[in-house]
């Protein structure tokens, strides 16, 4: 939802709800690293511009640090969400990830899309 929120739309949307204090965002160091290298490597942004929204995902949420690492499906990254989610105990892990709303849910966390939660909000 991160990196889909800087290109504006849903998941811009639920980022400034949650900047709102409409819900809590919850992430972890993991995936705060992995938002940075996708920004840089894929989208080749601004070291800057990097560093200012990390640092601002960072005052917004509950930052968390799991203890151990999952290994439920292929893609890393996928894994550390659901490590998040779990210690974070998040009511919802939302993304458009097709490996992740391929579970549907996980240890009894709905995984949702951005447009799904954004409808629950009522926004």
């Amino acid at each position: 939802m991160y990196v889909s929120a800087v290109f504006g739309g849903v998941s811009e949307d639920l980022y400034r709800a949650a900047r709102r204090g409409q819900f809590v965002l919850i992430t972890s160091p993991a995936i705060l690293a992995e938002l940075a290298q996708t920004l840089r490597n894929t989208f080749f942004a601004q070291e800057a511009d990097i560093t200012a929204y990390v640092k601002q995902i960072a005052r917004t949420a509950v930052i968390v640090r799991p203890a151990g690492r999952l290994t439920i499906l292929a893609d890393d990254a996928d894994n550390r969400v659901l490590e998040c989610a779990v210690l974070g105990e998040a009511d919802l892990v939302v993304s458009g990830d097709r490996h992740l709303l391929a579970l549907k849910e996980y240890s009894g966390i709905p995984i949702v899309r951005p447009i799904d939660c954004l409808r629950t909000l009522g926004s």
